[in-house]
């Protein structure tokens, strides 16, 4: 999409009107609603892309009920390239006597990094009583949007972990190019700290445990030389460090990698346009019931695989 496009499309989805057009159509069946949003050129497979405030409700909520969008950075990319190109500019600083010239020589010298991105649809259905949509007092877009965001969050942080890498996102534990330390399933404390210390340094300033309740609960029974708990109970770091709870995470099991240790801001969540939704009206009918259809467009990686460890359980 030419930048010009996109920037016109964006206004549109910024009007009062165009929102006040989508919740008629969505809420009453409104033909008129929907015929004026065709006519703006806003339908993508029958469905009416989602206007800008509506949106950042959405994503807002979505952020609140996920795990991983909380420690993610999360882009817009809206255009029709399949790639983002970025450039490694991390580099330590140097002491220089006089001129630019060394400071020149090593940036150029740095090769930029082509991360592909893949067009990734995730959908879901929802339906509502009539009597809900028929009544004037119902907040019915707070309701939609709402549902919507708890059922994408649980899909979403299930990519982001598990994810093929097929139709969805490469999830963290599913990406061969992300180093794994091994361990037995009578895990021990020391097999946590070789994970712990084998993440650059660097790295661990910004790095939080991810695993599942029932790891997490093993956890807390783990102690040091000195009989400490390694668990803080106060704060519920281990080691120091914060632990996200997904039960998406697997067991400590045989084959398994129950936990990743890492800095996850380096995941990127590529929101690639605004979701559409649509309503069905007719599927649901004798239940008295409607349906609605939300489809969100997104790609998610880590981008420096040497940010996150997992501990991969022998067997």
């Amino acid at each position: 999409m030419l930048i010009k496009e996109k920037s016109k499309r964006n206004k549109i989805l910024s009007a009062n009107s165009y929102k006040t057009n989508l919740w008629n159509y969505l809420r009453n069946e409104d033909k008129s609603s929907y015929s004026d949003i065709k006519a703006l050129g806003l339908i993508q497979d029958g469905s009416p892309f989602m206007d800008t405030e509506s949106t950042e409700y959405f994503r807002d909520k979505l952020t609140e009920k996920s795990v991983f969008r909380k420690e993610a950075t999360v882009l817009k990319n809206d255009v029709d390239s399949s790639s983002i190109v970025t450039f490694p500019s991390k580099s330590m600083a140097t002491w220089t006597k006089t001129g630019e010239h060394d400071l020149f020589t090593a940036v150029l010298e740095m090769k930029d990094v082509d991360v592909n991105l893949e067009y990734n649809t995730l959908s879901n259905l929802i339906t509502i009583h009539e009597d809900f949509l028929n009544n004037p007092q119902t907040k019915i877009e707070k309701i939609i949007l709402d549902t919507f965001a708890h059922n994408f969050a649980k899909a979403e942080d299930k990519a982001f972990i598990t994810g093929s890498g097929n139709g969805e996102p490469l999830g963290f534990l599913v990406d061969e190019d992300i180093k794994s330390l091994s361990a037995t399933k009578e895990l021990k404390l020391d097999d946590l700290k070789k994970l712990f210390f084998s993440l650059d340094s660097e790295y661990r300033e910004n790095a939080k445990w991810i695993m599942n309740d029932k790891t997490a609960l093993y956890l807390q029974s783990l102690k040091d030389s000195q009989d400490n708990f390694l668990w803080n109970q106060y704060d519920g770091t281990f080691m120091g460090k914060e632990i996200l709870i997904s039960n998406f995470m697997p067991d400590i099991d045989a084959g398994s990698k129950p936990i990743a240790f890492g800095d996850f801001s380096n995941y990127w969540i590529v929101e690639r346009q605004n979701p559409t939704i649509k309503r069905l009206s007719e599927m649901f009918i004798l239940k008295q019931h409607q349906g609605f259809i939300m489809r969100e467009y997104l790609d998610a990686k880590l981008m420096d695989k040497d940010l996150v460890l997992t501990l991969a359980i022998e067997g």
